[in-house]
C-alpha cells in the first residue's frame, strides 16, 4: 500500500494482479470514498483466461471491497466511541 496526497493504493501481483486506487475527498460532514479497480487474469490461465467473465472478478471484488469498507466503518466507529468516552472521563 501507498498513501497518496488524497487516497491510498494497494497493488497485488498474486494470486492476480490488482490495481486498487482508495480517492477520499470530503463531503457533507463525513467523507465519500471512490475506488477504482484494474484487474488482469493471471498470465498463467493462457488462453483460458478468455472464459472467465470479467463481470465475475468484478463481482467478486465488488464484494470483497464492501467486506473492506464495512470493516473500516466499523472499526471507525469504535475508535471514535472509544476517544468520547476518555474525553468524557478525563
Amino acid at each position: 500500500a501507498r498513501m497518496l496526497e488524497d487516497g491510498v493504493r494497494f497493488v497485488a501481483v498474486s494470486p492476480m494482479e490488482i490495481d486498487a486506487r482508495w480517492t477520499i475527498a470530503a463531503a457533507n460532514q463525513g467523507s465519500e470514498a471512490v475506488v477504482r479497480v484494474t484487474t488482469e487474469v493471471p498470465r498463467m490461465l493462457g488462453r483460458f483466461a478468455k472464459l472467465i467473465p470479467q463481470r465475475m472478478i468484478e463481482e467478486r471484488i465488488g464484494t470483497e471491497l464492501e467486506s473492506a469498507l464495512q470493516a473500516l466503518e466499523t472499526a471507525s466507529k469504535e475508535t471514535v466511541d472509544k476517544e468520547q468516552a476518555e474525553e468524557r472521563a478525563g
